[in-house]
């Protein structure tokens, strides 16, 4: 192909790219711009006082009580009581896989009723069974800030503690903060 020839084609191919740019910039702007999202919550009406624009004390109230629910976890835990690490298996009983080892004084979510000596747990981000000679069981509270206060009581209290979202954090006899 002499220089001539190739000096069209790519002219040619400029233009074509341009009309191309032309036709999509006129789509673009006859479609027009895309509609925002609505909100997915309502936004609460604001009221005026002195010239002053504020939400309802009611609304404040209630937004106050939701974050800081939010932030407050309760679950049935159980302490480890052990002078050493304390076996997480994958199954209950001594004939099954060793996960990990959980370490003296720490917490673990309990996940089922303890049945025949051995518990269901999470610790940490791993699930496994623990031999309930080794546990106190409890109700542990974790607020937004890390804080968290375990108070031991029996296996189906802590649950139902647990569940309630209506009560208020326990009084702790057992401080637990790290």
């Amino acid at each position: 192909m002499d220089k001539k020839k190739i000096s069209s084609l790519l002219t040619g191919m400029i233009v074509f790219m341009a009309l191309m740019i032309v036709v999509l910039l006129a789509a673009i702007i006859k479609r027009g711009a895309e509609p925002l999202e609505k909100a997915k919550t309502p936004i609460p009406t604001p009221t005026s006082s002195n010239g002053v624009m504020f939400a309802s004390d009611k609304a404040k109230k209630e937004a106050a009580k939701k974050i800081e629910e939010s932030r407050i976890k309760r679950m049935a835990a159980a302490k480890i009581n052990a002078n050493t690490g304390v076996n997480v298996r994958t199954g209950p009983g001594t004939d099954t896989d060793v996960l990990l080892s959980a370490d003296p004084g720490q917490f673990c979510e309990v996940l089922d009723a303890p049945a025949d000596g051995w518990t269901h747990i999470m610790y940490g981000s791993r699930e496994g069974f623990i031999s309930s000679d080794y546990l106190i069981y409890g109700l542990l509270v974790i607020d937004g800030s890390g804080k968290t206060e375990f108070t031991e009581m029996s296996y189906e209290e802590a649950k139902a503690a647990a569940s309630s979202a209506a009560s208020e954090p326990p009084v702790s006899t057992n401080e637990a903060t790290e």
